[in-house]
């Protein structure tokens, strides 16, 4: 089954995880830091989702 949830501070690592790869697929580097991002994606202006399936984070 395929979840789909607004994340929350304890999915902070798994987010600049698959930021980091989405960054490098591209060629970048994500300069993303853990304060910033859980102000932006957590608390913040910017709106993300994560994807658990089979209850792991996959997106």
């Amino acid at each position: 089954m395929t979840e789909i949830s607004k994340p929350t501070p304890k999915d902070i690592h798994a987010l600049l995880g698959m930021i980091a790869r989405l960054c490098a697929q591209n060629g970048d580097t994500s300069q993303l830091g853990m304060a910033q991002a859980q102000a932006q994606l957590i608390y913040g202006p910017l709106v993300c989702f994560i994807v658990h399936k089979v209850g792991k984070r996959v997106g």
